[in-house]
Protein backbone atom coordinates (compact mmCIF):
# COMPACT_ATOMS: atom_id res chain seq x y z
CA UNK A 1 0.00 0.00 0.00
CA UNK A 2 2.88 2.52 0.83
CA UNK A 3 4.39 1.70 -2.84
CA UNK A 4 1.42 2.59 -4.37
CA UNK A 5 1.20 5.73 -2.50
CA UNK A 6 4.69 6.56 -3.50
CA UNK A 7 3.88 5.62 -6.96
CA UNK A 8 1.18 8.20 -6.97
CA UNK A 9 2.62 10.96 -5.89
CA UNK A 10 5.86 10.58 -7.81
CA UNK A 11 3.09 10.52 -10.94
CA UNK A 12 1.42 13.76 -8.99
CA UNK A 13 4.98 15.84 -8.61
CA UNK A 14 5.97 15.40 -12.04
CA UNK A 15 2.55 16.04 -13.84
CA UNK A 16 2.90 19.57 -11.75
CA UNK A 17 6.29 20.05 -12.85
CA UNK A 18 5.54 18.84 -16.59
CA UNK A 19 2.72 21.69 -16.32
CA UNK A 20 4.24 24.74 -15.13
CA UNK A 21 7.56 23.75 -17.86
CA UNK A 22 4.90 23.88 -20.49
CA UNK A 23 5.54 20.34 -22.11
CA UNK A 24 2.62 18.58 -21.38
CA UNK A 25 -1.49 19.57 -21.41
CA UNK A 26 -3.33 19.97 -18.35
CA UNK A 27 -5.88 16.93 -18.43
CA UNK A 28 -9.64 18.42 -19.57
CA UNK A 29 -11.97 18.89 -16.40
CA UNK A 30 -15.32 16.75 -16.29
CA UNK A 31 -18.52 18.63 -17.12
CA UNK A 32 -19.17 19.13 -13.47
CA UNK A 33 -15.29 20.00 -12.75
CA UNK A 34 -14.06 18.45 -9.31
CA UNK A 35 -11.49 20.71 -7.17
CA UNK A 36 -7.91 20.09 -7.97
CA UNK A 37 -4.89 21.88 -5.93
CA UNK A 38 -2.73 21.43 -9.32
CA UNK A 39 -4.72 24.17 -12.01
CA UNK A 40 -7.81 25.66 -12.96
CA UNK A 41 -10.01 29.04 -11.03
CA UNK A 42 -12.71 27.74 -8.84
CA UNK A 43 -15.01 30.78 -7.55
CA UNK A 44 -16.34 28.19 -5.47
CA UNK A 45 -13.92 26.47 -3.68
CA UNK A 46 -11.64 29.75 -3.47
CA UNK A 47 -14.72 31.36 -1.15
CA UNK A 48 -15.51 28.61 0.65
CA UNK A 49 -12.01 27.82 1.96
CA UNK A 50 -11.66 31.20 2.77
CA UNK A 51 -15.47 30.96 4.65
CA UNK A 52 -13.98 28.12 6.87
CA UNK A 53 -11.31 29.91 7.68
CA UNK A 54 -12.72 32.60 8.70
CA UNK A 55 -15.91 31.31 11.26
CA UNK A 56 -14.40 29.42 13.87
CA UNK A 57 -12.36 33.01 14.41
CA UNK A 58 -15.27 35.34 14.94
CA UNK A 59 -16.06 36.29 18.16
CA UNK A 60 -19.57 34.97 20.04
CA UNK A 61 -21.47 38.27 19.69
CA UNK A 62 -21.36 41.51 17.30
CA UNK A 63 -18.42 43.73 17.93
CA UNK A 64 -19.63 47.26 19.05
CA UNK A 65 -18.30 49.12 15.96
CA UNK A 66 -17.45 48.17 12.94
CA UNK A 67 -15.49 49.63 10.29
CA UNK A 68 -17.57 52.19 7.96
CA UNK A 69 -16.25 50.31 4.92
CA UNK A 70 -17.77 46.64 6.25
CA UNK A 71 -21.20 47.83 6.82
CA UNK A 72 -21.08 49.51 3.17
CA UNK A 73 -20.51 46.44 1.79
CA UNK A 74 -22.64 44.27 3.86
CA UNK A 75 -25.42 45.97 5.58
CA UNK A 76 -27.50 45.17 2.15
CA UNK A 77 -26.82 41.80 2.80
CA UNK A 78 -24.88 40.90 -0.80
CA UNK A 79 -21.29 40.97 -1.03
CA UNK A 80 -20.40 41.77 -4.66
CA UNK A 81 -17.16 40.40 -5.60
CA UNK A 82 -14.89 40.10 -9.02
CA UNK A 83 -11.41 38.28 -8.69
CA UNK A 84 -9.82 39.48 -11.79
CA UNK A 85 -7.14 36.78 -13.11
CA UNK A 86 -3.54 37.69 -15.10
CA UNK A 87 -1.65 35.92 -17.79
CA UNK A 88 -0.40 32.62 -16.59
CA UNK A 89 3.41 33.69 -17.20
CA UNK A 90 2.93 34.59 -12.99
CA UNK A 91 2.33 31.08 -12.37
CA UNK A 92 4.72 29.07 -15.38
CA UNK A 93 7.11 31.80 -16.12
CA UNK A 94 6.26 31.70 -20.06
CA UNK A 95 5.91 34.47 -21.89
CA UNK A 96 2.56 35.12 -22.48
CA UNK A 97 1.59 36.97 -25.49
CA UNK A 98 -1.45 36.20 -26.51
CA UNK A 99 -3.66 35.17 -23.70
CA UNK A 100 -5.14 31.73 -22.74
CA UNK A 101 -3.78 28.53 -21.69
CA UNK A 102 -4.91 25.63 -19.23
CA UNK A 103 -3.06 26.31 -16.03
CA UNK A 104 -5.31 29.17 -15.11
CA UNK A 105 -8.46 27.58 -17.18
CA UNK A 106 -11.42 28.64 -15.33
CA UNK A 107 -13.62 25.65 -13.89
CA UNK A 108 -16.16 27.58 -11.81
CA UNK A 109 -16.90 30.91 -12.71
CA UNK A 110 -19.45 32.13 -10.65
CA UNK A 111 -20.85 31.35 -7.58
CA UNK A 112 -23.11 32.69 -4.65
CA UNK A 113 -22.35 31.55 -1.67
CA UNK A 114 -24.55 32.21 1.73
CA UNK A 115 -22.41 32.72 4.93
CA UNK A 116 -23.47 33.94 8.63
CA UNK A 117 -21.11 36.64 9.99
CA UNK A 118 -22.02 38.09 13.53
CA UNK A 119 -25.52 36.90 13.38
CA UNK A 120 -25.89 38.96 9.43
CA UNK A 121 -27.07 36.57 6.68
CA UNK A 122 -24.76 37.15 3.61
CA UNK A 123 -24.66 36.52 0.10
CA UNK A 124 -21.27 36.40 -0.94
CA UNK A 125 -21.97 37.11 -5.00
CA UNK A 126 -18.41 36.73 -6.65
CA UNK A 127 -17.36 36.09 -10.72
CA UNK A 128 -14.47 35.47 -12.01
CA UNK A 129 -13.16 38.27 -14.63
CA UNK A 130 -10.65 37.50 -17.40
CA UNK A 131 -11.16 39.74 -19.91
CA UNK A 132 -11.56 43.05 -20.71
CA UNK A 133 -15.62 43.35 -21.81
CA UNK A 134 -15.81 41.15 -18.41
CA UNK A 135 -13.59 44.10 -16.31
CA UNK A 136 -15.70 47.31 -17.34
CA UNK A 137 -18.81 45.01 -16.76
CA UNK A 138 -17.65 44.64 -13.33
CA UNK A 139 -16.21 48.09 -12.33
CA UNK A 140 -20.02 48.75 -13.43
CA UNK A 141 -21.24 46.10 -10.90
CA UNK A 142 -19.47 45.15 -8.30
CA UNK A 143 -18.73 46.40 -5.47
CA UNK A 144 -15.62 44.52 -4.74
CA UNK A 145 -12.65 44.46 -7.44
CA UNK A 146 -9.45 42.33 -6.74
CA UNK A 147 -6.83 41.98 -9.74
CA UNK A 148 -3.43 39.70 -10.20
CA UNK A 149 -2.28 40.82 -12.85
CA UNK A 150 0.60 42.29 -14.72
CA UNK A 151 0.45 46.40 -15.05
CA UNK A 152 2.81 45.95 -18.71
CA UNK A 153 4.99 49.14 -17.27
CA UNK A 154 1.92 51.06 -17.02
CA UNK A 155 -0.10 50.34 -19.84
CA UNK A 156 -2.43 48.92 -17.72
CA UNK A 157 -3.75 45.28 -16.70
CA UNK A 158 -3.17 42.49 -18.86
CA UNK A 159 -5.65 39.59 -18.29
CA UNK A 160 -5.80 35.99 -18.80
CA UNK A 161 -7.72 36.07 -22.13
CA UNK A 162 -6.17 38.82 -23.90
CA UNK A 163 -2.22 38.03 -22.44
CA UNK A 164 0.57 40.45 -22.50
CA UNK A 165 -0.06 42.33 -26.04
CA UNK A 166 -3.56 43.51 -24.72
CA UNK A 167 -3.57 44.95 -21.53
CA UNK A 168 -6.83 46.96 -20.46
CA UNK A 169 -5.66 50.26 -21.72
CA UNK A 170 -6.12 52.72 -18.48
CA UNK A 171 -2.93 54.97 -18.63
CA UNK A 172 -3.38 58.75 -19.34
CA UNK A 173 0.44 59.47 -19.32
CA UNK A 174 3.58 58.71 -21.10
CA UNK A 175 4.71 55.19 -20.87
CA UNK A 176 8.30 53.87 -21.25
CA UNK A 177 8.62 50.06 -22.00
CA UNK A 178 11.88 48.29 -22.82
CA UNK A 179 12.10 47.56 -27.07
CA UNK A 180 12.53 44.09 -26.21
CA UNK A 181 9.08 44.54 -24.19
CA UNK A 182 7.05 45.28 -26.63
CA UNK A 183 6.77 42.37 -28.34
CA UNK A 184 3.24 42.21 -30.22
CA UNK A 185 1.89 45.67 -28.04
CA UNK A 186 0.72 47.73 -30.19
CA UNK A 187 0.88 51.64 -28.99
CA UNK A 188 1.52 54.58 -30.48
CA UNK A 189 5.92 55.06 -30.34
CA UNK A 190 6.66 59.30 -29.01
CA UNK A 191 10.28 58.76 -28.99
CA UNK A 192 12.79 56.12 -28.61
CA UNK A 193 16.09 56.54 -25.94
CA UNK A 194 19.06 53.68 -25.48
CA UNK A 195 16.83 50.09 -25.17
CA UNK A 196 12.97 51.89 -24.49
CA UNK A 197 10.23 53.40 -26.30
CA UNK A 198 8.22 56.01 -25.31
CA UNK A 199 4.84 55.95 -25.95
CA UNK A 200 0.99 57.87 -25.89
CA UNK A 201 -0.89 57.07 -22.74
CA UNK A 202 -4.23 55.71 -23.38
CA UNK A 203 -7.27 55.33 -21.89
CA UNK A 204 -9.73 53.49 -24.07
CA UNK A 205 -10.93 50.59 -22.27
CA UNK A 206 -10.74 52.90 -18.55
CA UNK A 207 -13.18 55.25 -20.59
CA UNK A 208 -15.66 52.52 -21.25
CA UNK A 209 -16.19 52.23 -17.57
CA UNK A 210 -19.67 53.52 -15.90
CA UNK A 211 -18.46 53.86 -12.26
CA UNK A 212 -20.04 51.79 -9.81
CA UNK A 213 -22.67 54.17 -7.90
CA UNK A 214 -22.21 53.00 -4.67
CA UNK A 215 -18.76 51.94 -2.26
CA UNK A 216 -16.25 50.37 -3.92
CA UNK A 217 -13.04 48.44 -3.14
CA UNK A 218 -10.40 47.94 -5.63
CA UNK A 219 -7.11 45.90 -5.11
CA UNK A 220 -5.23 46.47 -7.39
CA UNK A 221 -1.92 43.45 -7.08
CA UNK A 222 0.16 44.25 -9.99
CA UNK A 223 3.44 46.16 -10.20
CA UNK A 224 3.56 49.29 -8.90
CA UNK A 225 -0.22 49.71 -9.30
CA UNK A 226 -0.45 52.81 -7.27
CA UNK A 227 2.27 54.96 -9.38
CA UNK A 228 0.94 53.81 -12.85
CA UNK A 229 -2.93 53.69 -12.25
CA UNK A 230 -4.84 55.25 -9.19
CA UNK A 231 -4.63 58.88 -10.55
CA UNK A 232 -6.80 56.81 -13.45
CA UNK A 233 -8.88 55.12 -11.01
CA UNK A 234 -9.86 57.87 -8.68
CA UNK A 235 -10.68 60.24 -11.78
CA UNK A 236 -13.09 56.97 -12.81
CA UNK A 237 -14.75 56.69 -10.13
CA UNK A 238 -15.93 60.08 -10.34
CA UNK A 239 -16.62 61.03 -6.66
CA UNK A 240 -18.30 58.25 -5.86
CA UNK A 241 -16.88 56.75 -2.16
CA UNK A 242 -13.55 53.92 -3.09
CA UNK A 243 -10.73 52.64 -1.35
CA UNK A 244 -7.87 51.11 -2.99
CA UNK A 245 -5.14 48.85 -2.14
CA UNK A 246 -2.27 49.26 -4.46
CA UNK A 247 1.03 48.35 -4.93
CA UNK A 248 3.86 50.54 -4.87
CA UNK A 249 6.83 48.73 -6.33
CA UNK A 250 7.21 45.21 -8.46
CA UNK A 251 6.08 41.58 -7.76
CA UNK A 252 4.98 38.59 -9.61
CA UNK A 253 1.67 38.31 -6.80
CA UNK A 254 -0.12 35.29 -8.31
CA UNK A 255 0.16 31.72 -7.41
CA UNK A 256 -2.87 29.16 -7.78
CA UNK A 257 -4.37 28.87 -5.20
CA UNK A 258 -5.17 32.84 -4.54
CA UNK A 259 -3.92 32.99 -0.98
CA UNK A 260 -3.72 36.81 -0.84
CA UNK A 261 -6.75 37.30 -2.34
CA UNK A 262 -8.17 34.76 0.67
CA UNK A 263 -6.54 36.41 3.36
CA UNK A 264 -8.15 40.02 1.95
CA UNK A 265 -11.56 38.54 1.48
CA UNK A 266 -11.31 37.05 5.30
CA UNK A 267 -10.59 40.34 6.69
CA UNK A 268 -13.23 42.24 4.88
CA UNK A 269 -15.95 39.62 5.92
CA UNK A 270 -15.15 39.90 9.97
CA UNK A 271 -14.58 43.91 9.13
CA UNK A 272 -10.83 44.04 10.25
CA UNK A 273 -9.42 47.78 10.67
CA UNK A 274 -7.74 48.43 7.04
CA UNK A 275 -4.31 48.89 7.98
CA UNK A 276 -4.36 45.82 9.47
CA UNK A 277 -5.93 43.83 6.56
CA UNK A 278 -3.27 45.06 4.40
CA UNK A 279 -0.55 44.10 6.50
CA UNK A 280 -1.91 40.95 6.65
CA UNK A 281 -1.90 41.19 3.28
CA UNK A 282 1.69 41.65 2.82
CA UNK A 283 2.41 39.06 5.46
CA UNK A 284 0.85 36.42 3.67
CA UNK A 285 2.52 37.48 0.51
CA UNK A 286 6.14 37.15 1.81
CA UNK A 287 5.43 33.62 2.30
CA UNK A 288 3.70 32.85 -0.83
CA UNK A 289 7.01 32.66 -2.90
CA UNK A 290 8.86 30.18 -0.67
CA UNK A 291 5.58 28.07 -0.26
CA UNK A 292 4.59 28.38 -3.95
CA UNK A 293 8.18 27.20 -4.77
CA UNK A 294 8.53 24.47 -2.33
CA UNK A 295 5.06 22.95 -3.37
CA UNK A 296 6.17 22.69 -7.01
CA UNK A 297 9.92 21.86 -5.96
CA UNK A 298 11.30 24.79 -8.08
CA UNK A 299 14.78 25.15 -6.76
CA UNK A 300 14.46 28.94 -6.59
CA UNK A 301 13.12 32.19 -4.70
CA UNK A 302 11.85 35.41 -5.16
CA UNK A 303 12.67 38.31 -2.65
CA UNK A 304 8.56 39.59 -1.67
CA UNK A 305 8.77 43.41 -0.13
CA UNK A 306 6.14 44.68 1.96
CA UNK A 307 4.74 46.69 -1.48
CA UNK A 308 0.76 46.17 -0.66
CA UNK A 309 -0.11 49.26 0.42
CA UNK A 310 -3.27 51.25 2.04
CA UNK A 311 -3.48 53.68 -1.26
CA UNK A 312 -6.51 55.48 -1.39
CA UNK A 313 -9.71 56.20 0.73
CA UNK A 314 -12.42 58.79 0.73
CA UNK A 315 -15.45 57.06 2.60
CA UNK A 316 -16.91 59.20 5.28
Amino acid sequence: MKKRQNTRLGFVLFLILAVLGGCATVPTAAPIPPYTPLYGVFANYITEQCIQDVLPTLPAGTPEKLPRYWHALMDDGVLTVALCVGTEDLVNKLYDETGGGSVLDVKVRDAKIPVTIYDKNIIIDITVVTNKEQLIKAFNEREVLFVYSHSRYGNGWALHEEGLDEPFRMQADTIRIPKNQMHGYEGQIISESGGYYLLKGNTEDLDKVVPYPGYQLIVGLSCTSKGHFMKELVKMRAGNPSTMILTTNAGGFLELRFTIFKRFLAGVLVGEEMKKLVSGMNDTWQKVPDVFFDMYKIRTTVKAYRVIDYSYDDLK
